[in-house]
């Protein structure tokens, strides 16, 4: 290795992990729950969807694999370093959702109950997408509604980053998400 790409992997190596740094640093624990909360029993757009599976297909689909449905998504990828399961996939976990743009999304799961239940905190400020949201969180429950259907409802609050744009944004926002959790619902259904 030549010792200007020994210098890049080192920058590299230490930007990473500053950043992992900081994400746990400004991370509030008190107001994810708070919010997740919300989400729960005073949602900002809520979806459900019935799919014919197991309810850990339906988990692990949910939870591991949005860039089958949702349109934008390319890959999904996750970092245990701040995992309270010694490095594998729980509270602390983060999703990395690398966007067709190339932007990245990063979800901290902040509940995680599998197969019936996990939550994700996104903070806008570590993501690079370009979204007018300050932070959203997610709540996903599953229930087995009948010998082979799962229900599962995702309930989501979230803030927009304006005032001024926060009912354009609401509606965009809340159609996304119907859009995303139609086509989740198409492709569990289809296998």
């Amino acid at each position: 290795m030549t010792s200007n790409r020994k210098q890049a992997a080192v920058y590299l190596a230490s930007f990473v992990l500053v950043g992992h740094v900081l994400a746990q640093q400004a991370f509030d624990a008190d107001f994810a729950a708070m919010e997740m909360q919300r989400a729960i029993n005073e949602p900002d757009t809520q979806v459900s969807l019935t799919v014919n599976s197991s309810m850990q297909r339906v988990f692990d689909a949910l939870l591991k694999q949005v860039d089958k449905y949702s349109e934008d998504a390319i890959s999904v990828t996750f970092d245990h370093s701040f995992s309270e399961n010694s490095n594998s996939l729980g509270v602390g976990s983060i999703r990395r959702t690398e966007m067709e743009n190339g932007d990245l999304l990063f979800q901290r799961i902040i509940h995680f109950d599998a197969p019936s239940s996990f939550a994700y905190f996104t903070d806008m400020t570590l993501s690079t997408v370009n979204v007018p949201l300050d932070y959203t969180v997610g709540y996903y429950s599953l229930k087995q509604s009948s010998s082979s259907a799962v229900q599962a409802t995702v309930s989501v609050a979230y803030q927009p980053s304006s005032r001024l744009t926060g009912f354009v944004v609401s509606r965009l926002f809340n159609r996304a998400v119907r859009q995303d959790f139609a086509k989740a619902e198409q492709y569990l259904n289809a296998e």
